[in-house]
């Protein structure tokens, strides 16, 4: 059987590092969280290390949201960036895998929340299409990473990619002390 007819794995609750060579802005130095993934759909995930500084209040004032006004807000992606998505992500033992519920309603989340889960409000999200992924991912533009615990939610953000990346191997390890702009070397 050649690999081409191989049965592709869904990637849902894996995260998806981006590779050192990957230079787009949009997603340079990314981690995303694949929240679907099929080979009918594509996949769809959020990107979590990319907070705007900014919270729920500061976007949507009125009293329907004053429950989670505290929430953070993340750049989740480039796809509909005119809407605010509310998603829970929690860590699942059994599973060993991040578990995101997205397109949660204020109600939802506010009762997630104090269920124990982390609630994230998303301004766009990643998408692809069929097949665009798995390309993506033959290309070497992006790491398969399985998380190992909830821990990526505990850390900060802006220091994910580099921590992560470093785990994959010693080239690995040089890639995330790079400055982005090498031209400060």
């Amino acid at each position: 059987m050649s690999s081409d007819s191989q049965p592709v794995q869904p990637f849902g609750g894996l995260l998806l590092l981006a590779g050192p060579e990957l230079l787009e802005s949009t997603f340079r130095r990314t981690v995303i969280l694949v929240s679907q993934h099929s080979t009918e759909e594509g996949a769809l995930g959020y990107i979590l290390n990319r907070p705007v500084h900014k919270q729920v209040r500061d976007l949507l004032p009125s009293e329907e949201f004053s429950a989670i006004g505290d929430v953070a807000v993340y750049f989740g992606g480039p796809v509909a960036q005119d809407h605010l998505t509310f998603a829970s992500i929690c860590w699942d033992a059994e599973a060993h895998s991040l578990i995101c519920r997205t397109h949660l309603s204020a109600a939802q989340a506010k009762a997630m929340r104090l269920e124990g889960f982390e609630i994230r409000g998303f301004i766009g999200y990643s998408g692809w299409a069929p097949g665009q992924l798995e390309t993506e991912l033959a290309a070497q533009a992006w790491e398969v990473q399985r998380p190992s615990s909830g821990e990526v939610l505990e850390h900060s953000p802006e220091g994910l990619w580099p921590r992560l990346i470093r785990e994959l191997s010693p080239l690995h390890q040089i890639a995330a002390d790079m400055p982005d702009d090498l031209s400060l070397n």
